[in-house]
């Protein structure tokens, strides 16, 4: 028999229309960046196992799979569904099914070790850095290779060879484009924890401490990630899903809208007595994490990224005003420091003063995408640690600095 009379011309026709047409989009750069999709804890996160490009589609980025265990609630225990608390994992009543998969920009990681009991714990032959974050630390436009977060991998492991020290170095980053504190955190504790890692580094921006948008699942169906990852996909996202079909009424959206007045209020001044609740709220939540975290034989790592705007305006109007002050006062028993702090702000600007200067007497420029960038024609424009047509994230060079300052850190801290 015929296929084509079997399965039906017409049918064979819009199957192959839809096929040439993925292909043409492809050719148009549709389909070309990271999938994520949405997910009711962490708010979005990306799908496994995928190969995009970086925005200006001159990096690659390969995503690598992720499978974590869900531990499902107690019966009759609840989990608040908001950004005020999150239950954390309770290892002793947590079912281990199902798994549920991620990715990250990494290369493909060992499983978590557990132990007899079941319990997560620590891999004596390695010693395990996690780095949570946003852009910053996902490494915006620049290679893997490049990322900070790498660098410090090989910097930490060149240290233990040279003392001796039989243990790998694993440095993995746990970094996805957008996110807030409050994501970084459900992070820990859903995704990290089961590592057991030696150390927790959370960078800190200004516009991390504002609240988490609302979080939903996306709605399953059949094929759904094999659909996001196409060219076509991308394009009814992009210019039909978002822009004119209206979106399912949301028991959320109220404070989703409140979410967003509030984001802006903050951008306007992070700083302001108005906002400061957001700061002491990402405090508590933290000290949530760290004491978490050192019950596991772990330590917090606080990492102020450096802005540009912090370069150009040299103030107290930063980040490490508030963090600073909060890390110095947690002690461990013996009175040492028990969170190590970390501000490279000053280094930034020590590497590119001359540049700096001649920004704020010129001014940023402005690329079709919108974004800030450091104007061609600047003298001192190769100093810069931040991307020139995108200043709202480092160059490799920053990410180098910004690797070796954290290496300097930990230098003075782990044990010779």
């Amino acid at each position: 028999m015929n296929p084509l009379r079997w399965i039906g011309w017409r049918t064979t026709a819009c199957v192959v229309a839809l096929v040439v047409l993925e292909l043409v989009l492809r050719q148009f750069g549709w389909g070309a960046y990271v999938v994520q999709e949405r997910d009711d804890y962490l708010g979005w996160r990306m799908l496994p196992d995928q190969r995009g490009w970086s925005r200006d589609l001159l990096v690659p980025e390969d995503i690598n799979w992720v499978e974590y265990r869900e531990p499902a609630l107690l019966e009759g225990r609840t989990e608040t569904r908001s950004h005020e608390s999150w239950t954390p994992l309770d290892w002793d009543a947590a079912e281990r099914e199902p798994l549920a998969t991620t990715g990250y920009r990494a290369v493909a990681w060992d499983p978590p070790s557990y132990g007899p009991d079941g319990r997560p714990i620590q891999d004596p032959n390695l010693y395990r850095v996690a780095v949570v974050g946003n852009s910053y630390t996902y490494g915006t436009s620049v290679a893997f290779a490049d990322i900070w977060s790498q660098q410090l991998e090989r910097l930490l492991q060149e240290d233990f060879l040279r003392r001796g020290d039989a243990r790998r170095v694993l440095v993995m980053n746990f970094a996805v484009q957008g996110y807030v504190f409050e994501q970084m955190a459900r992070t820990y504790e859903r995704v990290i924890r089961p590592w057991q890692p030696n150390l927790l580094i959370v960078p800190c921006l200004p516009h991390d401490v504002v609240l988490m948008d609302p979080s939903s699942d996306d709605a399953d169906y059949a094929f759904r990630r094999h659909v996001l990852r196409t060219a076509t996909y991308d394009l009814l996202r992009r210019h039909v899903i978002d822009r004119w079909m209206p979106k399912p009424p949301s028991p959320q959206a109220a404070e989703a809208q409140q979410a967003k007045e509030l984001d802006r209020n903050f951008q306007s001044d992070p700083y302001a007595p108005t906002v400061r609740w957001l700061w002491d709220h990402c405090a508590k939540r933290l000290q949530g994490v760290r004491t978490t975290l050192e019950a596991e034989n772990g330590r917090l790592v606080l990492l102020m990224l450096p802005q540009l705007i912090q370069l150009m305006v040299r103030d107290d109007r930063r980040p490490g005003v508030f963090w600073q002050p909060w890390a110095a006062g947690a002690k461990r028993a013996d009175g040492s420091a028990a969170i190590l702090y970390l501000d490279p702000t000053d280094a930034f600007y020590a590497a590119m003063p001359e540049l700096v200067e001649e920004i704020n007497r010129g001014g940023l420029g402005k690329n079709e995408r919108g974004l800030d960038t450091i104007r061609a024609d600047y003298p001192h424009a190769a100093q810069s640690l931040y991307l020139l047509e995108d200043t709202g994230h480092y160059s490799p060079a920053g990410h180098a600095m910004l690797a070796r300052r954290v290496y300097e850190r930990l230098m003075k801290e782990l044990p010779r």
